[in-house]
């Protein structure tokens, strides 16, 4: 991988190839990918907002960073504020709960609450994502 990145989403999953073989993993915000993070995965990430790269201190550096990591991988809460928008923005998967397809709906403003409360899972995704293939 060479370049490090690090995790400004609150969650991401990422795929790793070990000397075990290949083994997905989930990092929380602000974590720094692993070397063995795959690449087109970390493209994925990257184009998505999820992750930025990141030249902060080494993970044996001693005393604590002098400014936020996230803040100093990306040189501004500016670019924090539009990663986090950025996964805020990517509709839930189609499984997903109804009160998560609520949330995200009412983060959008494009339902009457009325209307969300009689929709179903089916018809949320529908709306937000399309037809089902």
């Amino acid at each position: 991988m060479g370049q490090r990145y690090q995790v400004v989403a609150a969650y991401v999953m990422c795929k790793l190839h070990t000397f075990e073989g290949p083994q997905v993993r989930g990092f929380d915000r602000n974590a720094v990918l692993p070397e063995e993070a795959d690449a087109e995965n970390v493209a994925r990430l990257l184009r998505k907002g999820m992750i930025v790269e990141f030249d902060g201190p080494s993970v044996g550096a001693v005393g604590p960073p002098s400014m936020d990591p996230v803040e100093a991988a990306v040189g501004s809460q500016a670019a924090v504020d539009a990663a986090e928008q950025a996964a805020k923005d990517q509709a839930p998967a189609r499984s997903a709960r109804k009160e998560v397809w609520v949330a995200y709906a009412q983060s959008r403003g494009d339902l009457p609450e009325d209307k969300l409360a009689e929709m179903t899972i089916a018809e949320l995704a529908e709306h937000y994502l399309g037809p089902a293939e």
